[in-house]
């Protein structure tokens, strides 16, 4: 049951003039401009997914959360670097939140020094997805790319930022049985790219098909592959996260714990407005048709933050055991509570 904090946080959100206190705003808001991709990642998404944008016109339409975010997050789904009106949306978002609010997550494919000096002093948290150590392994997965160019375009966005910036990038890896043996070198990798950040992510299987690629598989042979690269790591001065194996056996406190309903907002390309990005298909409104206050601000959004009663929340990945085998399913693959092709 929600503790009493939890309970008198709950409850601001219930008064009718809770859309003029700014705090009661996302701290994280989500805004997906695209989820077009220039790449075909297997880990990602279906090589034939086409994607959509969202127009652009609907933006101001979200000016008072951009206003009170502490983040703003530009990345849905997509290659938000490859959107025609990238620069626009940027120019808006500044305007309304001046302050280092903005979060990417990209390939790194279309960097280049111009976004560089864009970007430089605004940036918040800037996720580089390079998921791969050696050519052969990016170019594998990362369907599309070029491993020396994306190097190239890295290097050349990373000479432009300042220190500040720099040191708000994060290297990201989406390990699987198919490359985890790379993590070590990817922590070198990134110390090469002037990238001080690390982040282990694990596979989250998308299809049965896909299910002998998860990590629960490889249990030891993958923990011994992030000790060695947390000494890696060590040595370079490299922060490095990632969960492991046999670590965190009493982990199991969701749903209470979860702050995703007060604290983070995604709006879909169309408008839709999901909790979190572990909530599967489960939606509340539409942004742009009903007003963001409208959906914020709503009865249904209320019950979510009282009770936490969505099956996705009883199966939450980080809210479970590593050791878990539903920890490595993906949100739609187990929305409806259950561990699908897992035997």
């Amino acid at each position: 049951m929600l503790s009493l904090f939890a309970t008198k946080k709950y409850l601001l959100y219930t008064l009718p003039f809770a859309k003029y206190i700014p705090a009661l705003y996302p701290k994280r808001l989500s805004i997906f401009a695209t989820t077009k991709c220039n790449l075909s990642c297997f880990f990602c998404r279906d090589k034939d997914y086409k994607g959509v944008n969202f127009d652009f016109e609907n933006l101001p339409k979200l000016k008072r959360a951009i206003k009170y975010a502490k983040m703003v997050d530009l990345t849905g789904w997509g290659e938000f670097l490859t959107y025609k009106n990238h620069k626009e949306v940027l120019k808006y978002v500044c305007e309304q939140n001046p302050k280092r609010v903005i979060m990417l997550t990209s390939n790194g494919t279309v960097l280049t020094e111009d976004i560089g000096r864009l970007l430089r002093g605004r940036i918040k948290t800037f996720v580089i997805s390079i998921n791969a150590a050696t050519k052969e392994t990016y170019e594998r997965d990362m369907i599309g790319g070029n491993f020396e160019k994306t190097i190239d375009a890295i290097k050349s966005f990373m000479a432009q930022i300042d220190k500040e910036d720099a040191g708000a990038v994060v290297a990201s890896f989406v390990a699987h049985k198919n490359n985890y043996l790379e993590i070590p070198e990817f922590v070198r990798l990134a110390n090469e790219l002037g990238i001080k950040r690390v982040s282990i992510g694990n596979y989250l299987v998308r299809k049965e098909e896909d299910i002998p690629l998860s990590l629960f598989y490889i249990q030891n042979e993958y923990n011994e592959a992030v000790w060695e690269a947390r000494r890696v790591a060590e040595s370079l001065s490299v922060d490095i996260s990632y969960r492991r194996f046999g670590s965190d056996k009493e982990k199991n406190k969701a749903p209470f714990d979860c702050q995703e309903p007060f604290e983070s907002c995604y709006v879909e390309a169309d408008g839709r407005v999901g909790v979190c990005c572990y909530a599967g298909s489960y939606r509340l409104g539409n942004a742009y048709s009903e007003g963001f206050e409208n959906v914020w601000f709503s009865k249904e959004y209320n019950k979510l933050r009282k009770s936490r009663y969505l099956d996705a929340c009883k199966v939450c990945t980080p809210f479970i055991p590593f050791d878990d085998k539903r920890a490595h399913l993906g949100s739609y693959y187990k929305q409806d509570g259950t561990v699908v092709g897992t035997k």
